[in-house]
Formats: structure tokens, C-alpha cells, sequence
């Protein structure tokens, strides 16, 4: 029979890998918030812009991290974009950031090739929960941009067309595992210690037949 440290380390490890196997076997939706982002930008002749989703801290070193950056949406685009560890290089940096127990900010931010626009809030706002999604697994944190409108833009009266405006309606899944819950985990532990000492209960017992003086 195992020592009991090895016992206790052997049940919490069957505990975990028994409620991940039951209930994260599939990575599930943990948050998800929609953005709508207007602006201009001028000089500007690329009729395309980057839908961006940066990470601040409120206090230095602000140490921003971004996903997004690099890819282009032009006028009348919609689509998807899923983003993790293998083709966003911030990717872990910036998952780490939204289970760490900080509620850091988060700014929804479009980017053209000389401007931006974008507002932000704490990520308890988009993730609706507080002060983040602490404990969590994130996989990969998915854009969908809805719709892209992107026109011509007069910075000032007079100067003829040097800019654009665009609109920007998207919206942000952050998709992963949740982390277990106290109760259940411990409801496991409880039933595997049950049945381990069942088990060693039925070892100590003699064969049937066998002359005993105690009772099983």
C-alpha cells in the first residue's frame, strides 16, 4: 500500500485528470463582449485598417500587449480570426494577463497606417467577471468582425479628400477551460478516498473459508 503523502498526491492527481477529462474536454466559450469603433485618420491612401485588441496596465511600466496587429480588414470585410500560441507571438503573454487575478484594462482598438481610435475599460467590464478570469486555461481568443465600413475623409474644410473614416462593429470570444470548482474537485477526492479504503479494507479481510477471529 502507497504511504499516505503519495496516497493524497495519487487522489488529488486522479481528481484533476478525472473532472479535466469529464469536463474539459472541449474547450468552451469563457467570455465574450462586442465592440463598436469609429474614427478617422488622416493623411492616409490605404483604405484598410487593423482591428486590435491591446492590453494595458493603469499603472507603468504600462507594458501594452496587442493582438491583431498585421492583419488587414478593408470596406465591406467580415469574417474571423482565431488567435493563439502558434500565430500570434503575444498570444500567451496576453492570455496570461487575463487570468493572473490583476484587472488590468483592455482598449477594442482600430488602427490605420498612420492613426487610430478606440476606447477601453477594466477587463472585469468585457469579461464580466471579477477581476478577471483568474485560474482559467485560455486556448485561443477569437475576433469576428461583423462588418467593416471604411470611407473617404476631409480632415478639414478645403483640403480635398486625405484621410478615411471608418466603422468598425466586432465582436471578442475568449474560449479555453474554466477552472475546476472547489466543491466538485473535493466531492472526487472524497470518493476516491472512499474507495481506497474499501479497497484496503477488502485486502485485510481473509478469504472466505479461511478461519478468522475477527469479523469482515
Amino acid at each position: 500500500m502507497p504511504s499516505r503523502p503519495v496516497l493524497i498526491s495519487m487522489l488529488l492527481w486522479a481528481a484533476t485528470t478525472l473532472h479535466s477529462a469529464r469536463v474539459f474536454a472541449d474547450s468552451m466559450m469563457l467570455a465574450s463582449f462586442d465592440t463598436f469603433e469609429g474614427g478617422s485618420a488622416a493623411p492616409e491612401s490605404r483604405f484598410q485598417v487593423q482591428v486590435v485588441l491591446r492590453h494595458d496596465f493603469f499603472v507603468p511600466p504600462r507594458d501594452a500587449l496587442k493582438l491583431g496587429e498585421g492583419v488587414w480588414w478593408q470596406d465591406g470585410d467580415a469574417g474571423s480570426v482565431d488567435f493563439a500560441s502558434s500565430n500570434a507571438p503575444n498570444f500567451d503573454s496576453f492570455a496570461a494577463r487575463l487570468i493572473d487575478g490583476v484587472d488590468g484594462f483592455l482598449y477594442p482598438t482600430i488602427l490605420a497606417s498612420h492613426g487610430g481610435a478606440g476606447g477601453g475599460a477594466p477587463e472585469s467590464y468585457f469579461l464580466n467577471a471579477f477581476p478577471d478570469l483568474i485560474g482559467s486555461g485560455i486556448d485561443f481568443i477569437r475576433l469576428i468582425v461583423n462588418d467593416v465600413s471604411i470611407e473617404p475623409w476631409e480632415s478639414f474644410p478645403g483640403n480635398g479628400i486625405d484621410g478615411i473614416q471608418w466603422f468598425v462593429d466586432s465582436t471578442y470570444e475568449i474560449w479555453g477551460r474554466p477552472v475546476p470548482e472547489p466543491g466538485t474537485l473535493a466531492l472526487v477526492v472524497f470518493g476516491l478516498t472512499g474507495y481506497s479504503f474499501r479497497r484496503k479494507w477488502q485486502h485485510n479481510c481473509p478469504r472466505r473459508g479461511v478461519p478468522s477471529a475477527s469479523s469482515c
